[in-house]
């Protein structure tokens, strides 16, 4: 059986209609040794317009990841072309299992550029799509609600220092800071803490 191999995916975009310009990527073993990363720029599409407020956000409350995430973009075809070799050269490793919080939102930003720009995402060239929601894990894990699984909350112990793996709004530090998370989250033994207790 070949072993998992976990990618941190996170998407920064301008518009609510899956207007990517960022996507940062992580992939790791069990143990946290890293296989691989990934940090490519998006150009938007033609037919899709930044919103205004998002972009304003970003340069004034984020100038530098605004800097970072919109240094030469790549046309989408071009960026998911990138995207696809570099998940095809991590499956090397192993079984892809690719992991988001939240699932819904960069699990879907994936499916739908894939689609658009590469083809059926199933058809050979890609993950396959199987991608786990951090959070939603975090509390069939840890046997609670899943609001109560927030990063503020009952997440909060499981989450890296910041110094070490800040949140700055650029995929490839955020994807860094979630695949963190994830990873001590399963490596988590709740039957052992119960033991301590």
């Amino acid at each position: 059986m070949a072993e998992e191999v976990y990618v941190s995916i996170d998407f920064e975009a301008v518009n609510p209609t899956f207007g990517a310009i960022n996507l940062g990527a992580v992939a790791a073993k069990r143990d946290g040794v890293r296989l691989g990363r990934l940090d490519v720029n998006f150009a938007l599409p033609e037919d899709e317009r930044a919103d205004p407020d998002t972009v304003r956000w970003f340069q004034e409350k984020n100038a530098e990841a605004w800097a970072r995430c919109t240094r030469d973009p790549l046309p989408p075809a071009e960026a998911m072309k990138v995207v696809a070799a570099w998940f095809a050269d991590m499956a090397r490793h192993g079984k892809l299992l690719l992991v988001a919080y939240p699932t819904i939102y960069d699990g879907t930003m994936l499916y739908n550029y894939w689609f658009r720009y590469l083809g059926h995402p199933n058809g050979g060239r890609g993950p396959g799509f199987t991608v786990m929601d951090i959070r939603s894990y975090a509390a069939g894990k840890l046997g609670i609600s899943y609001n109560e699984a927030s990063k503020e909350r009952a997440l909060a112990p499981f989450r890296p220092a910041e110094d070490a793996f800040p949140h700055t709004h650029c995929g490839i530090d955020d994807a860094e800071e979630q695949l963190e998370l994830f990873l001590n989250l399963l490596r988590h033994d709740p039957g052992k803490q119960k033991e301590e207790e």
